[in-house]
């Protein structure tokens, strides 16, 4: 499994963009066991107010819904 990560001025100055990254490097770190299968990821970050908690939380749902274990519908109730 690979990593990219391609995150913009518009997400934020140099210092919430280094933390996104960090952020986004250390949820795919400690997650990667959640996907079934090799796959290479391209992540763009489209919004600087996230919090790790929210990487985590969206990254782990990428994850099921990737396995095909979520529905559309239960995303909703996040």
């Amino acid at each position: 499994m690979r990593l990219g990560l391609i995150v913009t001025k518009k997400v934020g100055d140099s210092v919430t963009r280094n933390r996104t990254k960090r952020w986004i490097r250390e949820v795919f770190r400690l997650n990667r066991a959640a996907f079934s299968r090799p796959v290479d990821l391209v992540i763009i970050p489209r919004r600087s107010e996230l919090s790790f908690d929210e990487i985590k939380r969206d990254f782990l749902y990428f994850a099921e819904k990737f396995n095909g274990k979520v529905s559309d519908i239960s995303r909703k109730s996040l």
